[in-house]
């Protein structure tokens, strides 16, 4: 499971969403799988979707994040780790659930080591950030993903191993 020598795992919730939310469901689920870590839910300024996401990048840098830390952001929370990663941190290691590369004023470049993306779909209609349905192009680059398993969230074992597979927006 989740190797001890992270000497955090910050978990970041979505666009809108809050620290008692779906991240706070994740951090139960790995607790009653034993992992008693330091798990920190903080609110992001993203929480606000009339916020600019470049606002968020900025707000968790200023956290001084610790040297090595491990982030699971889900949808907004996993871009915003995934642009401070890109941006001067590539200490961190990131876990993107669900995730867009790019939201408002803010895009992924660049191939990361220690970042993976999960992209999950149901038979739901596709909604974007605010929970809005995917527009035309949107809903056209979604179906060009290969890669959308469904998985038993209790199954994944997080390592501090390098990762790959960080989708880059298709042009």
């Amino acid at each position: 499971m989740i190797g001890m020598d992270f000497p955090a795992i910050y978990l970041l919730h979505g666009m809108g969403g809050s620290p008692n939310g779906s991240v706070k469901q994740l951090e139960a689920e790995l607790l009653s799988m034993g992992q008693q870590l330091n798990y920190v839910r903080p609110e992001m300024p993203h929480a606000d979707p009339a916020v600019a996401a470049s606002t968020s990048v900025q707000h968790l840098r200023d956290l001084n994040l610790p040297q090595g830390t491990l982030i699971v952001g889900i949808s907004m929370g996993g871009l915003v780790a995934a642009k401070l990663q890109e941006t001067g941190r590539a200490d961190l290691h990131v876990i993107c659930i669900n995730s867009p590369t790019w939201a408002g004023d803010i895009e992924l470049h660049r191939r990361m080591n220690h970042r993976v993306s999960f992209y999950c779909s149901g038979n739901a209609t596709p909604r974007d950030s605010r929970g809005e349905p995917l527009n035309e192009r949107e809903r056209e680059r979604d179906s060009r993903r290969n890669f959308r398993p469904r998985f038993d969230w209790k199954r994944i074992a997080l390592r501090s191993s390098s990762h790959r597979g960080m989708a880059q927006k298709e042009r």
